[in-house]
């Protein structure tokens, strides 16, 4: 069930980039070029698509889908910032501006000026940012509801490891409950019990938890 509920969302990402690539084709040619907005709506229904045309058009298309999954928009990144991903919405509508560039160059499409390009890039890049934002606010809210919840278990007691939970803690959209920790008593077990953090198993009893227990994921952090 989390499979095919994980392919879904992937789909549903790939869809609605691809339908923001076009929407932005749209809303650029409706900014860059307003005298074609006099053009009647019977002759625009009227006007036939070349093969052509229609290449390169799936072409751009798969251009498109290539960079959003070249720069991991469409894996799961709940430990990435908002920050990181927003650089990477704009490195992937950059390059994909920029080949739309370089096709027009060389198959000579006199619809893509500069003007267009800019227009292109905005309206892609906002919409692209807004779509994450709103499926951030969306993750938070269901964990706030305690579902869509994620157990995980993080192997080691030491400092590196109670920041690591804290992070996690703190950040509502990453939808991660932290089932507790694991670690063999040492000289800093004391001092980590004091965060309030529970140790669940040590390594002799880890399979034993395993079994009786849903984790979904299992960090290690190393010293």
């Amino acid at each position: 069930m989390n499979n095919l509920r994980h392919l879904t969302y992937i789909y549903a990402l790939i869809f609605f980039d691809l339908a923001n690539m076009v929407l932005g084709l749209l809303l650029a040619t409706i900014s860059a070029h307003p005298d074609l907005e006099m053009i009647p709506l019977q002759q625009v229904f009227a006007m036939r698509l070349r093969i052509s045309n229609m290449i390169l058009f799936l072409g751009f298309a798969l251009i498109w889908h290539a960079l959003f999954a070249r720069f991991g928009l469409y894996h799961s990144r709940r430990l990435s910032t908002r920050k990181a991903e927003l650089f990477d919405i704009i490195h992937a509508t950059s390059l994909g501006a920029l080949v739309l560039f370089l096709m027009s160059v060389v198959f000579r499409i006199e619809l893509v000026t500069p003007l267009f390009l800019f227009f292109f890039w905005v309206y892609t890049r906002g919409t692209t940012a807004l779509i994450l934002l709103i499926l951030k606010h969306l993750l938070e809210h269901l964990r706030a509801r305690g579902r869509n919840l994620h157990n995980v278990l993080i192997v080691g007691t030491n400092n590196r490891a109670l920041q690591f939970a804290k992070k996690i803690d703190s950040r509502l959209e990453l939808v991660y409950h932290i089932l507790g920790f694991v670690d063999n008593e040492w000289v800093g077990t004391e001092k980590f019990l004091e965060s309030g953090y529970p140790i669940v198993a040590d390594f002799t009893t880890l399979s034993v938890f395993l079994r009786d227990n849903v984790v979904d994921e299992v960090f290690i952090d190393l010293p």
